[in-house]
């Protein structure tokens, strides 16, 4: 044994010095970074994939059942999981590895089984994740630290089991071999052939998946770019949009972003996991998300581009982008060219059709809104930053920006046109987590804004939200309730921690105002976040919203509870159920009541309710407004609880193509409906009171909203309510931008845009239904005389649906010419139905005139020809007389899709360019928007606030951003408003009653409390100018900055990431500073402030990443490691030979400590030695069982015990532990080939949840053959 522990000790220094290398990048990652095991695969993922019988046969591991879109992420796990004879192969082999170990006998026998045990039980870790056994349940909370967290990927101690169950199948064939030696060679041989068919991987070439099967060498427009990026100026950083969950071509897969490697410049691009640090990676996040969401404003791209230090963004339009749903290359290009300060771009690469692949088409109204006009993108463009800021630089004191609020306001505050780059701006929330400064938050705050040039931002971000990151979008939860915890865990929610230590006043949180308080077990599906089905959704009086939950997963067990400000009284409550379509709907729930208050900040809220519970079926009346009454025994209760109990589809095995649930309203007698109201962070102003007044104060709120083309989506805030709080009056310009609603219909389009209607002398346009969000596909646009315009119905939507035109008087027509698209992505009618006056007319044959789709023959798309390209018919009416003509689509020739989330097939719209009625010209582009006065926008303090709608009719109809201006309306005394001390409610209309959706809205105070600037209509400067500055960087982690003739402080911003381990100091001509640890400015970047009267106007400040030393002494000692390693195999072995072998491995002779197994077998009925007594046998089983109890779970440890009793004590009682442990462990494989045969369940990350019963039975087994050693051992003693 001493031998064995040197030669060990030995081994593990040696590793241990090889492995300094990594281990301190990630100790310093770890200190200094972000703590990036967060953000990747939590814990929940991994223990969920740890089933007992899969880690037996070597799998279990989570990333092994993943999958997207396109299928499984590792394409031999479809044979390994869905072919039932290589499944029943692959549990053979430890079946008979089991045998193996209970039917040998050699020395080293029970250290096998016990590292196979050791092997699983550290596998399973704490799986099940609501059952774990006491072991798992401490290693599950060891996980939520980041030193437990490192330990996360508990599977893979598989290659323990593995050593373990290889030892015990060589062991049982030797033993064969030595009781029948003719049986030796076919035995090896068999057992030869089923590990080959269980490694068929291997023989077929598919140990590297094809997945990542991709030429060598990467396409040349990629290195021409690449090479061009490095003749840039490398004082500016390179970016690179979009952002993508992991890099994957069209021409391959990498799934780390190839441009880093290909140049030698500052790189910067969003990706899945999270790099730097929480406030970079906010920022980052931040600027990225709207371009994910389809939200953005082109505006805000080059003055965030300028404050990260980036001269140059790259579109990587080769992407592919349907596989995790990313911006489309052609919007994102039209976005780019089109925003405000980025130059022409530089193309690689000859433009060309990114298409998407056919098993992902991503044939939705995103695509189908897109003009067909915008070209296809080069697959790389290179845009230029127009005056942009190098990543070092310096930035006068004097002007300094307080926030409050996150990456997002910053965002918010180019949005408003109030940024200004050579200012340096500072979270107020960061001064209340720095503690590296004696001196208190109100202090450090009211220190800057002391500064002449100050002036103080609020805005409605640093959300109090949860945060997933399983996709680069829909990641944020809901606006939570100050304090507010989960009524369940959510395992998958891991924040970025940018202010930690901060109190709920630095956040932005929501506060439910009115009736009930409503919250949910959970919300939207297990992946990403959809905050627009959050409880409160339930109780807002509105039935087109609802509390949604279920996607992608069963729903039995989630609720949804309400609580009540006073005590309710009632024998009734109206349920109604989310009114949208879907195949899956609640059959039965559950009411629970609780006299006592369930508040948002108790942690047991979520703790079953003490007042008795209700089982209720639901009927057809709870889909139909206004819903199911359900009655009970009157009773008086503050909290209720609605439990779902069933659905229509019952338990399935996968939820894809299947709906979610939801409820859209509950209606408690005397209860009114709940508003939710965000209250902005309070922070700042707390901190400076009534000071505040004497510096210019905006507040910048935004709408968070989705993309009406995706019909997945709702808006979270379908209208904005904010809490304006000021400690004293003040006088506000209000100003902002707006959109035109995607969600309105196409005659409101045309009302908006000042397109007469016929009751004007124009026409009136309407259709059954539109292509979702695309205000260009309006039913107008058929009768415009533009063929490059066409009324589009929406996907799955053309039989049924309806176009009417109205005229002011009668008009004539004889025969129709019509243009219809046929594109072969299209669907095209074949006829239609023509109604006049309300009479019916004639069908429409446009078959029989010649119309046909140009898809593929079997009616998939076919993307050869041009998009939107149109056929001209002459459709034979006879002479006609109206003035309403209704077109109805009776028949389509269909082009077929797939649906994105279901995969189920999908009908593409119809597109009629023209129906051959008389036309009447749309609005120009370039004509503007009616300029009214409009007092149905805003509201503050509930008073009605004019605004005017600017911008032009193309803006309106791309649904560009528009401005918001302040306008008198004569009823109130201008310029601006007037908001008084405390708190004022402000609230915006909601864009489906007045058409206009208010994204954006800014309220601006001069310094004195006077009304601000329309920094939209007078954009500020860029700022105070700084001092002069020349910038070196003599290394990786070392820059110098040299300022000459500066006489006043000033700021050093160095755009790194914000991290402790960067400290500067400043050498100037009336002496040095040591200016320490830096300050976080401009939302991600290290600063330090810089005192000419200390160090003098000529002054170098040198800053180093101190951490990166350690780093390098490291890697020093890494080789020194290996050097010694490469010495000891290099050495002649006749040295060797000479020196005294324990010197090096602690032994004097290899063959003594080696020496030779002999294996023996035994009988299946035979029995080692004696029974033991009753009472050794009951001593020996409870601790065998404590101890399995402990590690494998109470009940596997009862079941552990009472067999390893009945073994010690009984004659043959080993026959029985024999028959338990391969029946268990074969009956577990058995019930897995079965079902898996019977289900044909698909590999994805809940194939091994249906068979979680077998779990326990693989447990008990590997217990069992770790006991059997044991019971020889002590049956043999008895014997002797």
């Amino acid at each position: 044994m001493g031998h064995t522990v040197a030669a060990g000790l030995r081994i593990s220094v040696l590793t241990m010095v090889t492995s300094f290398w990594w281990i301190a990048g990630l100790a310093v990652q770890g200190a200094f970074g972000i703590p990036i095991l967060r953000y990747t695969e939590t814990y929940y993922v991994v223990a969920n994939a740890a089933l007992a019988p899969e880690l037996l046969r070597g799998l279990g591991y989570w990333y092994f059942y993943g999958r997207d879109a396109l299928g499984p992420w590792i394409r031999p796990a479809i044979s390994m999981v869905q072919s039932v004879p290589l499944l029943a192969v692959s549990y053979a082999i430890p079946v008979l590895a089991f045998c193996g170990g209970l039917l040998s006998r050699f020395r080293h026998r029970g250290y096998f089984t016990l590292l196979v045990l050791v092997g699983l039980v550290m596998g399973v870790g704490a799986h099940p994740w609501t059952g774990s056994s006491p072991a798992g349940a401490v290693f599950k909370l060891w996980t939520t630290t980041d030193s437990g967290l490192a330990f996360r990927s508990t599977p893979r101690a598989v290659p323990l089991i593995a050593l373990g169950l290889a030892v015990l199948l060589g062991a049982g064939a030797a033993a064969v071999g030595r009781w029948r030696p003719g049986l030796r060679v076919p035995v090896a041989a068999g057992l030869l052939v089923l590990i080959c068919l269980n490694q068929l991987a291997l023989f077929r070439g598919q140990m590297v998946d094809e997945n990542l099967d991709r030429p060598s060498d990467v396409p040349t427009y990629w290195t021409d770019a690449a090479a061009f990026l490095d003749r840039g100026d490398p004082d500016y950083r390179v970016a690179e949009v979009p952002g993508v969950d992991f890099a994957t071509y069209r021409w391959g897969n990498t799934v780390d972003p190839i441009t880093p490697g290909l140049m030698d410049r500052d790189y910067v691009a969003r990706e899945l996991i999270p790099y730097g640090t929480p406030a970079s990676a906010n920022m980052l996040n931040d600027w990225d998300l709207p371009l994910q969401d389809g939200t953005v404003d082109p505006a805000t791209i080059a003055p965030i581009a300028r404050l990260l230090g980036v001269g140059q963004i790259v579109h990587r339009a080769d992407l592919q982008y349907e596989r995790f749903r990313t911006p489309r290359p052609r919007w994102l290009n039209s976005v780019l060219a089109d925003a405000p300060g980025l130059g022409e771009p530089v193309t690689f690469g000859a433009a060309r059709a990114n298409d998407p692949n056919p098993l992902l088409p991503l044939d939705d109204a995103i695509e189908y809104g897109q003009p067909a006009s915008d070209p296809d993108p080069a697959p790389v463009s290179v845009f230029a930053v127009e005056d942009p800021r190098p990543m070092l630089r310096t930035v006068q004191a004097s002007a300094p920006v307080l926030m409050a609020g996150n990456g997002a306001g910053i965002v918010g505050l180019a949005r408003s046109g109030g940024l200004q780059v050579d200012r340096p701006l500072f979270y107020s929330a960061s001064f209340t987590t720095d503690t590296s400064k004696s001196d208190s938050e109100t202090d450090r705050i009211s220190g800057i804004a002391r500064e002449p040039g100050a002036s103080l931002v609020v805005t409605d971000t640093n959300r109090r939200q949860a945060r997933r990151w399983g996709s680069v979008r829909e990641n944020d939860g809901y606006t939570e309730m100050a304090g507010e915890t989960p009524l369940v865990k959510d395992p998958a929610d891991n924040r970025l921690d940018v202010f930690p230590g901060a109190a709920d006043d630095a956040y932005t949180v929501t506060e439910q105002v009115g009736g009930a308080v409503a919250r949910a077990s959970s919300y939207g599906n297990p992946v990403s976040y959809t905050a627009s089905g959050r409880a409160v959704r339930a109780v807002d009086g509105d039935p087109t919203t609802a509390w949604q939950v279920g996607a992608f997963e069963g729903v039995d067990g989630e609720f949804l509870q309400l609580t009540f400000p006073e005590p309710v009284t009632t024998d009734r409550i109206t349920l109604l159920q989310a009114q949208k379509p879907a195949n899956r709907w609640i059959t039965s729930v559950e009411l629970s009541f609780d006299r006592s208050e369930r508040a948002v900040d108790d942690p047991d809220a979520g703790a079953p309710l003490g007042g008795g519970s209700r089982p209720v079926a639901l009927g057809e009346a709870s889909r139909q407004a206004p819903g199911q009454e359900i009655r009970f025994p009157t009773r008086t209760f503050r909290t209720l609880r609605i439990t779902i109990t069933g659905t229509n589809l019952g338990d399935l095995p996968r939820w894809t193509g299947v709906s979610d649930v939801g409820i859209a309203e509950i209606a408690v007698p005397g209860v009114a409906p709940t508003s939710e109201v965000v209250r902005p962070p309070t922070d700042l102003l707390d901190a400076l009171g009534a000071r505040s007044t004497a510096r210019p104060l905006s507040y910048v709120f935004q709408r968070r909203a989705a993309d009406p083309a995706e019909v997945v989506l709702d808006d979270e805030e379908r209208r904005m309510q904010r809490w304006v709080e000021g400690p004293t009056p003040r006088g506000f310009l209000p100003f902002g931008t707006a959109r035109i609603s995607g969600r309105i219909p196409g005659e409101r389009v045309d009302a908006l845009i000042g397109a007469p209607d016929a009751a004007h002398g124009g026409l009136t346009a309407t259709a059954a239904a539109t292509l979702a969000g695309d205000l260009r596909s309006r039913p107008s646009v058929a009768v415009d005389g533009d063929d490059a315009t066409a009324w589009q119905t929406p996907v799955n939507g053309a039989v049924g649906d309806w176009i009417e035109v109205t005229y002011p008087a009668p008009v004539t027509v004889d025969d129709l010419t019509m243009a219809i698209v046929a594109d072969g992505r299209h669907s095209v009618p074949t006829k239609l139905s023509l109604q006049v006056d309300g009479v019916d007319g004639p069908t429409l044959d446009l078959a029989a005139a010649g119309v046909s789709s140009l898809a593929h023959p079997d009616g998939t798309v076919d993307r050869t020809g041009a998009r939107g390209a149109t056929t001209a018919v002459r459709v034979p009416t006879g002479s006609v007389t109206g003035t309403t003509f209704r077109f109805r689509v009776d028949e389509v020739a269909e082009v077929r899709s797939l649906d994105w989330f279901s995969g189920t097939p999908t009908v593409l719209p119809v597109g009629i360019a023209e129906l051959g009625l008389p036309t009447r010209a749309a609005p120009a582009d370039d004509s503007l928007l009616p300029a009214e006065c409009r007092t149905d926008l805003l509201t503050i303090g509930g008073q009605p606030v004019g605004l005017r709608v600017l911008g032009t009719v193309g803006q309106a109809l791309d649904r560009a951003e528009l401005r918001l201006e302040w306008c008198a309306d004569h009823s109130v005394p201008g310029p601006g408003v007037s908001i008084p001390a405390g708190r004022t409610l402000l609230e915006t209309a909601d864009g489906r009653s007045t058409g206009i959706d208010v994204d954006m809205l800014t309220l601006a105070s001069a310094a004195g409390g006077g009304t601000g600037t329309d920094t939209l209509a007078e954009p500020p400067g860029p700022g105070p100018t700084p001092p002069s500055t020349t910038t070196d960087r003599p290394g990786r982690t070392t820059y110098t900055a040299r300022v000459t003739d500066a006489d006043k402080p000033y700021w050093v911003v160095l755009g790194q990431s914000l991290s402790p381990g960067w400290t500067a100091t400043a050498e100037g001509s009336r002496g040095s500073a040591d200016l320490g640890e830096p300050t976080l400015v401009n939302g991600y970047a290290n600063g330090w402030q810089v005192d000419p009267s200390v160090v003098g106007a000529d002054a170098t400040i040198t800053m180093t990443f101190a951490p990166q030393r350690m780093v390098w002494m490291a890697i020093w000692a890494s080789l020194i490691g290996v050097a010694v390693c490469v010495a000891l195999v290099v050495t002649p072995r006749r040295w060797i030979a000479r020196t005294p072998l324990r010197r090096l491995t602690g032994t004097a002779d290899v063959d003594r400590v080696a020496g030779d197994v002999d294996v023996v077998g035994v009988g299946p009925f035979a029995a080692d030695g004696q029974p033991l007594s009753a009472v050794r046998s009951a001593a020996v089983a409870l601790g065998t069982g404590i101890s399995a109890g402990v590690f494998l779970g109470p009940l596997v440890g009862v079941a552990l015990a009472v067999v390893t009793g009945l073994a010690l004590a009984v004659r043959r009682g080993q026959v029985l532990l024999r028959a338990a442990c391969v029946g268990a462990f074969g009956l577990a494989a058995a019930y897995i080939v079965a079902k898996q045969l019977r289900a044909d369940y698909v590999v994805d990350f809940e194939w091994m949840n249906n068979f979680e019963v077998t779990h326990a039975w693989a447990l008990f087994a590997a217990g069992l053959l770790a006991v059997d050693p044991l019971a020889e051992v002590l049956r043999r003693r008895r014997r002797s």
